[in-house]
């Protein structure tokens, strides 16, 4: 998350909600595929990448 957060140049780039959703799609079609539930996968995922940037949005501000 430090080397993420060094060269992100504004927030907006940090929250990538692009990305995000590209990831929560990938997280969905992998949870389908291997029989688990899409929305349980989503919700954990989800939750994860939004630590995940709380904490990068932190260092980035730090910068």
């Amino acid at each position: 998350m430090e080397a993420a957060a060094a060269f992100k140049r504004d927030e907006h780039a940090v929250r990538a909600p692009d990305r995000v959703e590209q990831v929560v799609a990938a997280v969905r079609a992998k949870a389908v595929s291997a029989g688990l539930e899409p929305a349980v996968a989503e919700a954990v995922w989800r939750s994860m990448i939004a630590a995940f940037i709380e904490v990068e949005l932190d260092r980035h501000r730090r910068r």
